[in-house]
This record gives structure tokens, sequence and C-alpha cells, in this order.
């Protein structure tokens, strides 16, 4: 998440306690770079609740940065999702 927000915005220790993650995320990119900032964050005034490159921006995030072996040591929902998974592939 640091490559995609840079090094401003403060991760939560804990994402699974957010109560909205999406809205938690788009807070930090208020402080991301300038290219992050216009994709994912909404121009005031917008009905949108995120900005337009959004979707592309996080899928190609996902796509080539996220870790989910990484992201699963912060977030226990996820480590069980993937636990889950795992037992389905036997």
């Amino acid at each position: 998440m640091r490559s995609l927000i840079g090094n401003k915005g403060k991760l939560p220790p804990d994402p699974d306690s957010l109560p909205d993650p999406k809205s938690h995320l788009l807070k930090l990119a208020e402080y991301a770079p300038r290219a992050i900032r216009v994709d994912l964050v909404i121009k005031k005034g917008a009905k949108a609740s995120q900005g337009l490159g959004y979707n592309t921006r996080l899928t190609e995030w996902v796509r080539t940065v996220w870790s989910p072996e990484r992201a699963a040591e912060r977030s226990p929902s996820l480590a069980r999702a993937r636990r889950a998974l795992a037992q389905l592939g036997k």
C-alpha cells in the first residue's frame, strides 16, 4: 500500500478494524503523489464516491504490486480467507 499512496499517509496497523476501509483508503490517497490523487480522489462537488481512475489504478496495483501473503500478515480476515481457499483446492 505504501507504494501506492506514498510515505505521507499513515497506514492502519489493523485494517480489519476499520469501519469503512474504502473511505480510509480514499483519505490516505489525499496525501498520495499527484497522479494517484487524480485517479483515486473525487473532485469537490462530484457525486461519485471515488475518482474516475479508482478501479483502473487499484486493479493495476493489485495485479503488479500487491502481495496477498504480506497483506494477510496484517489482516486476519484475509488470512482466514486464504486458508479456506487453500482447503478448497485440496
